[in-house]
């Protein structure tokens, strides 16, 4: 099999930009150029794999326009027919086109990645990095902590990527990176907010929760994990197909499969979690009926809020009120259902993100990415600033394993009173 210039030459572009720059190259470059269409032109006639002779025929593509460009550039520096310039610049002006053309088909995420964007949010995950370490060497909330802190060096790692491959979008270390990266962080989201959950629920009593308090960890987790594993199945199984120059939809499908799996968790979640919400407030107490404006009245902690609490706490668990009594304390289920919805609206914007293809217009369009990727998570994991459960339930509280409420040396005589809370989880599972 041999390449003809012919067949490069006379490419032509499929569109036609309104305006473009004519580009020029040093003619000292013609003896490498000249030897690189020798070198490919005898390494075409005995190679039988199609990957490697289509890389051939772009890098042929590229040296025969560049000489092309080279050639006609000296002929209208020296010619004095002008008669033939219209035709000239022609050639030279497709040859630019051919080779912009060789160098966009490159770009793997076939969009100008944003400098600003990604550059922001690269700056915002890493103050919420360092905001959710901190805490977490402080607080005894460590699982929490660690999920936190996770899901933003993830995101962090991401769209630092994201930036970096502004500069050099062929390189495929970084777009495996940013996608590996975006993809495992709000696991680690929703894993903190899985356990935060089982807390609060053993906060109030278990009987008011359909699942046990840790198996909202264990169950969704593991869904979580299933879905990561079939994502990861379908990335490689379309990772193949790429470098084989092969169809890619099965893979891609398969990993829209895994992001439906997650999708599917996320809605068994929030229907438990709402139904928790239904039973904490309108089953505990006989008297008080399910209405629209109650529920957020409740939700939103307002003055008429606070009164039905009262009526509401005689029937949560007596031991913890003291907790239940700190001051951000009832803003913490509204905080759950926002968090997780917004992490909710980015999984299923990944699902229809890729069920397009990694040429469909979402995943081309980076304001998508950036709003209802980027910011969606961003938004879910602020949240968790002010309403840290190291602020909600008290710096030397730790649920999971006991609880410890340092008190005052005169008040108490020196004591303190602890009361472990690990027997109850371990009855709720």
């Amino acid at each position: 099999m041999g390449f003809g210039a012919e067949n490069i030459t006379s490419w032509y572009p499929k569109t036609l930009p309104t305006s473009t720059t004519i580009s020029t190259i040093d003619p000292t470059n013609s003896a490498g150029l000249y030897e690189t269409l020798l070198e490919i032109s005898i390494r075409a006639q005995t190679e039988t794999n199609v990957v490697k002779l289509y890389y051939l025929s772009r890098q042929f593509r590229g040296a025969a326009a560049s000489l092309t460009i080279i050639s006609q550039q000296q002929y209208l520096a020296t010619a004095t027919a002008t008669q033939y310039f219209p035709q000239i610049t022609e050639e030279m002006f497709n040859a630019t086109l051919n080779l912009k053309s060789l160098h966009w088909e490159s770009n793997i995420y076939a969009t100008v990645l944003s400098l600003p964007g990604n550059g922001i949010f690269a700056i915002l995950f890493l103050a919420l990095m360092i905001f959710f370490s901190i805490i977490f060497c402080k607080s005894r909330l460590r699982y929490f902590g660690m999920c936190m802190s996770c899901a933003s060096a993830l995101e962090f790692i991401g769209y630092l990527a994201r930036f970096i491959a502004h500069f050099n979008w062929s390189n495929k270390d970084l777009f495996l990176c940013q996608i590996i990266t975006l993809t495992v962080a709000p696991t680690f989201t929703m894993a903190g907010i899985y356990f935060l959950l089982a807390q609060f629920i053993v906060l109030h009593g278990r009987k008011y929760s359909v699942l046990r308090p840790l198996w909202f960890s264990f169950v969704f987790l593991i869904g979580d994990l299933v879905s990561l594993l079939v994502q990861g199945g379908g990335g490689i199984y379309a990772a193949v197909a790429i470098s084989q120059l092969q169809n890619t939809r099965p893979g891609t499908w398969i990993m829209v499969g895994g992001l439906g799996f997650q999708v599917g968790c996320m809605t068994l979640f929030l229907v438990l979690y709402i139904d928790f919400i239904n039973r904490l407030y309108f089953r505990a107490n006989p008297t008080i009926k399910f209405s629209i404006r109650r529920t957020f009245q409740l939700l939103f902690n307002t003055l008429e809020g606070r009164l039905l609490r009262q009526e509401l706490e005689p029937y949560y668990e007596p031991s913890l009120a003291f907790i239940r009594k700190r001051s951000f304390f009832y803003y913490l289920p509204l905080v759950i259902l926002i968090s997780s919805i917004f992490i909710y609206i980015r999984c299923i914007y990944r699902m229809i993100e890729l069920s397009q293809g990694w040429r469909g217009y979402l995943i081309t369009h980076e304001g998508f990415v950036l709003t209802l990727d980027a910011m969606m998570v961003f938004l879910a994991c602020s949240l968790y600033v002010p309403f840290h459960p190291r602020h909600i339930f008290g710096k030397d509280i730790s649920i999971s394993n006991s609880l410890e409420i340092p008190m005052k040396k005169k008040r108490l005589k020196k004591m303190k009173t602890e009361v472990q809370l690990w027997s109850s989880m371990q009855a709720g599972h």
